[in-house]
């Protein structure tokens, strides 16, 4: 575990509490960069807690002197003797900006604070420091149960067991709510998943993890060093395919089985199913690298088995008869 910054022995993280304040602390956005540096420096250095109030300082002990959680609102405004009800309805009025309600609720809460003896100056900081966290704080539950989600999610990335699972789910969703999607497959790659690119025979509509007894990940192994995982792109994220497109590609594999070529593809897609344009764009992306012919020989012979396929629809010739042809094709260029 990584070790605090500025000297202190303590780790950063050596509980779920910690990692939920931290949550509590950047996820919502509601603190300026000078609140963080308060607490962080509260929290792991040296430097103690400027107080509002001696009676108010129990209440963000635990959380670096800030309040963290909507939880410490409420505790925050029942110090002047206000029930928990009345106390979870100013902290709504705050955080839904009912501006009438909230200041007749605040006329009662200085009267309160006068007679506790607070000075204007601490009151209006009180006011200041409430309403600066208006309808950004998590409650400190909902923190927790998010700190609980990450810390599984990260146990998940870090086993290589679960690291391709991770990582697929992570793309099937987007990619990293923060960076996208090409940073995702980035860091899969960092941490040794590789990315197998998209085939028409193994290829679904979402991110799917490759079986790791598969030939491609044994050949990679054998080659580069073995991986940690594979992912296989799915046909989807072909730019220039469309949804219409895949969703045929889908079904005829389903109902007759994989591809045995690039001619055996042409011959069950109608024209109407795909264009010459998606066709290309397929072949450029590797769809077709089961057959063992390279790109540019797909890319030659794609116009010829495009018309090839078209003759054996239209003579309802016997598939058998399709694996000879495309061999003898490649060699009559």
């Amino acid at each position: 575990m990584r070790e605090a910054a500025e000297g202190s022995a303590r780790p950063a993280l050596a509980s779920l509490e910690d990692l939920a304040q931290l949550l509590a602390l950047w996820r919502p956005g509601a603190y300026a960069k000078e609140r963080e540096q308060a607490y962080l420096t509260a929290r792991f250095g040296s430097q103690a807690p400027a107080l509002l109030h001696p009676s108010l300082a129990p209440i963000p002990a635990a959380t670096g002197g800030e309040l963290l959680y909507a939880d410490q609102v409420v505790e925050a405004v029942r110090l002047f003797g206000f029930s928990h009800a009345w106390a979870g309805r100013y902290r709504r009025a705050l955080a839904t900006g009912r501006r009438a309600e909230r200041y007749a609720m605040e006329r009662e809460l200085k009267d309160a604070a006068r007679l506790r003896r607070w000075n204007d100056e601490q009151i209006n900081s009180i006011l200041a420091l409430l309403q600066e966290h208006a309808g950004y704080l998590y409650a400190h539950g909902h923190a927790l149960a998010l700190a609980h989600h990450v810390f599984r999610q990260a146990c998940l990335k870090l086993d290589p067991a679960s690291a391709s699972a991770f990582f697929a789910e992570v793309l099937n969703n987007g990619g990293s709510a923060h960076y996208g999607l090409g940073a995702a497959v980035e860091e899969a790659r960092q941490w040794g998943i590789l990315i197998l690119p998209p085939c028409v025979n193994r290829s679904s509509d979402r991110f799917a993890v490759v079986d790791p007894d598969s030939i491609e990940l044994m050949a990679v192994a054998a080659q580069a060093g073995a991986p940690s995982g594979g992912i296989r792109v799915p046909l989807t994220t072909i730019r220039g395919l469309g949804a219409d497109t895949v969703r045929h590609i889908l079904q005829m594999r389903a109902v007759f089985g994989p591809f045995t070529s690039l001619l055996d593809f042409l011959r069950r897609m109608e024209a109407h199913q795909i264009s010459r344009r998606e066709l290309q764009v397929l072949i450029h992306s590797g769809a077709f690298s089961f057959t063992g012919r390279s790109r540019a020989q797909l890319a030659l012979v794609e116009e010829i088995y495009a018309s090839a396929g078209e003759l054996l629809r239209a003579t309802d010739r016997d598939p058998a008869d399709v694996g000879p042809l495309e061999d003898e094709l490649p060699d009559l260029l």
